[in-house]
C-alpha cells in the first residue's frame, strides 16, 4: 500500500498494486528474529548450560594412528601382478574380525570382549593410488588408542605373513607331488624344471609389510573443550532461537509491533507515544494534509477512527480532542449521522466519526468515502486476520485516505 496524499477518483487503488508487488525480503524476515529478543535470549542460555554440562560430563575420547606399508607378494615371480596390491582389499581385511582376534590376543589373555571393542575402535583408510593404508583407533584412554592402533596394525602383517606362507608351503607342496610322480625313470629336464620352480617357492619373501608410523600416545582429547563447546553452545542457541522467534512471530494472532502491522500494510504506520500522544497525533494527521487541524485544507470533512480492539477508537479519540482541542471537532458515534448525507463538504465543521467493534466495515468504508479520510487504530492486542480482513475490503477503496496509527498504551 502506499498512503494517499490527495483524494484519489480511480479505483484502481494504489494501494491493491502495492500490496500485489509486494516480495519476501531477507530484512523482512530478520525483523521476525529480533523482535523477540526474549526468546533468543533464553534458547541461548539453555544451549550454552547445555553445552557445559555436555563439556563437564562427556567421557574424553582420544585417537591415534599407525601408517602401514603394504608389500606386493605372490608364490609366481613370473607373474604379471607380482607388483600389484589392491589396498582397499588390504583395508577391507586390517578391518576383519581375524585380524581383530589376533590384535585382542597379543594385548589380552582375556580377550573375547576385547575383540568387539577393537572392531568398533577401529578406523582403517586407504591412500588411494598407494600401497599404504592409515589405522585409526579410538579410545577413552589415551594409552588404549595408541596400543589398539598398533596391535592392530601389526596383527595384520602377521595375518597377511602366515597367509602367504600358507600358500608357499601349498604350492610347494604340489611341486614335490609332481617331482614325485616322474618317479626315478622320469624326464631328467622336466624333474629339474620342477625342482627350480620349487626352489624359487621356498625361498618366496613372505615379508607382507612394515608399519611406517608407530601410534603415538596423544596427549588431548579429541573432545572439544569446555569453551568450545560454550561457543557451539551460543551459536546453536542464535541459530535455534531465531528459527522459533521466525516461527512465533510468523503465527503470531496479534499485531504485537508496530513494525509487523506495517509489514502486513505494506506502508507507513505512525506510533502514538503516551508521552508525546499529541505530538505525535499531529504528526500522524499532517501526513495526509492535515495541518493544525485544518481539515478544509486537506480537502477532506472529518475521519472515521476505527479499531477491532474495543475502546482503542475511544483512546485515541480523546487523544484527539486535546490535539485539536480549539478546531471546534464534532465527534459523533454512529454512523447513521453521517451515511446519511451523501458527501460533507470540506468547509462545514469537522466530523471524527468514533465507530466501535461491532461497527459493520461496510458502514466504517461508506463514513471514510463521505468525509475523506478512516484512521485505522492499531494496538498490540490487533489481531492479525481482522487487520488483513480490512485491507483486503479497504484496498479497492478510492476516494479515502487511510491513516494507520499504533497506541503504545
Amino acid at each position: 500500500m502506499a498512503r494517499n496524499t490527495s483524494r484519489r477518483t480511480v479505483v484502481d487503488s494504489p494501494r491493491a498494486n502495492a500490496r500485489t508487488i509486494r516480495t519476501v525480503s531477507l530484512s523482512a524476515q530478520l525483523k521476525k528474529m529480533v523482535r523477540h529478543p526474549m526468546v533468543i535470549g533464553v534458547t541461548v542460555l539453555v544451549c550454552v548450560f547445555i553445552a557445559g554440562v555436555y563439556a563437564l560430563v562427556a567421557t574424553p575420547k582420544y585417537e591415534a594412528s599407525a601408517t602401514v606399508l603394504v608389500n606386493p607378494l605372490s608364490t609366481n615371480p613370473s607373474s604379471s601382478s607380482h607388483s600389484n596390491v589392491s589396498i582397499n582389499t588390504e583395508a577391507s581385511v586390517a578391518s576383519s574380525r581375524e585380524v581383530a582376534e589376533a590384535a585382542a590376543k597379543s594385548l589380552s589373555s582375556s580377550h573375547d570382549d576385547l575383540v568387539s571393542e577393537l572392531r568398533q575402535s577401529i578406523e582403517v583408510s586407504a591412500h588411494s593410488g598407494t600401497s599404504i593404508f592409515d589405522v585409526k583407533a579410538t579410545a577413552s584412554s589415551a594409552q588404549d588408542a595408541a596400543e589398539y592402533a598398533n596391535a592392530i596394525a601389526q596383527a595384520y602383517l602377521a595375518v597377511r605373513s602366515d597367509a602367504l606362507q600358507d600358500s608357499v608351503n601349498t604350492v610347494a607342496a604340489g611341486i614335490e607331488k609332481q617331482i614325485d610322480a616322474l618317479g626315478k625313470n622320469g624326464n631328467d629336464a622336466a624333474r629339474a624344471a620342477l625342482e627350480e620352480r620349487l626352489a624359487q617357492v621356498r625361498i618366496t619373501d613372505t615379508n607382507a609389510g612394515r608399519i611406517i608410523t608407530s601410534a603415538k600416545v596423544p596427549q588431548e582429547p579429541t573432545n572439544l573443550g569446555f569453551i568450545k563447546c560454550i561457543f557451539v553452545g551460543v551459536i546453536s542457541g542464535l541459530l535455534l532461537g531465531a528459527i522459533i522467534a521466525w516461527v512465533l512471530d510468523s503465527r503470531a494472532r496479534t499485531v504485537n509491533y508496530r513494525d509487523r502491522a506495517e509489514d502486513i500494510l505494506g506502508e507507513e504506520v505512525f506510533i502514538i507515544r503516551d508521552t508525546q500522544d499529541i505530538e505525535d497525533t499531529r504528526r500522524a494527521f499532517r501526513s495526509i494534509g492535515v495541518i493544525n487541524g485544518n481539515f478544509h485544507k486537506a480537502h477532506i470533512a472529518g475521519a472515521v477512527l476505527y479499531s477491532s480492539v474495543p475502546r482503542a477508537s475511544d483512546d485515541f479519540a480523546a487523544t484527539l480532542r486535546q490535539a485539536y482541542a480549539d478546531k471546534g471537532l464534532t465527534f459523533v458515534d454512529s454512523p447513521a449521522s453521517v451515511l446519511s448525507q451523501k458527501k460533507l463538504s470540506p468547509s462545514d465543521t469537522p466530523n471524527i466519526l468514533v465507530t466501535d467493534r461491532g461497527t459493520e466495515l461496510s458502514e466504517v468504508l461508506s463514513a471514510a468515502d463521505v468525509l475523506g479520510a478512516c484512521v485505522v487504530v492499531l494496538t498490540p492486542e490487533t489481531s492479525v486476520n481482522d487487520l488483513e480482513e480490512f485491507v483486503n475490503v479497504a484496498e479497492h477503496i478510492a476516494d479515502a485516505h487511510f491513516l494507520y496509527v499504533f497506541l503504545t498504551s
